[in-house]
């Protein structure tokens, strides 16, 4: 039999198809997911013979920079959450002249509750699971700034 799809009704009662693959060994229809633009046939990824899926790094089309003046009360989402962000550096300027507390969500931190921390001259790369979230600060004195590059595609 070829290739397939078996109808299927979803959450709404629509009919959505899904597919089905003839394996070559036995004739047998295997289910499939498809990664990529599922609207063509073109586009989708790769699966060489040894099962490696072949991908694309996205990679960073646009950096912009912000800089939070570093204050005693918590600033929170200074940086706004978005999903499509690929990097974030953080930078707590020399002129800084005490620490500065992040928390990788909308919520305050504190000295006692928070993610990651600066102090003055330092330098942080956000690993890129957590380079979505909404950022926050705290800084224990209010003197410098934190230089902030943020990338998107």
């Amino acid at each position: 039999m070829a290739d397939s799809f078996i109808a299927m009704l979803d959450a709404s009662a629509a009919t959505q198809n899904l597919d089905t693959r003839t394996e070559a060994s036995n004739a047998n229809h295997r289910q499939v997911v498809v990664v990529g633009d599922p609207s063509v046939n073109a586009n989708v990824a790769a699966v060489d013979v040894t099962g490696a899926q072949k991908t694309r790094e996205i990679r960073g089309a646009t950096s912009t920079f912000q800089q939070w003046t570093i204050a005693t009360t918590a600033a929170t989402s200074a940086v706004a959450a978005d999903a499509t962000r690929l990097a974030v550096t953080l930078v707590a300027t020399a002129t800084a002249t005490g620490r500065v507390y992040i928390r990788f969500d909308a919520t305050g931190p504190s000295a006692v509750n928070y993610d990651w921390y600066l102090d003055p001259d330092e330098r942080y790369e956000v690993p890129l699971v957590m380079a979505g979230l909404a950022i926050s600060f705290l800084g224990t004195s209010a003197a410098g700034s934190v230089n902030i590059s943020l990338t998107t595609p």
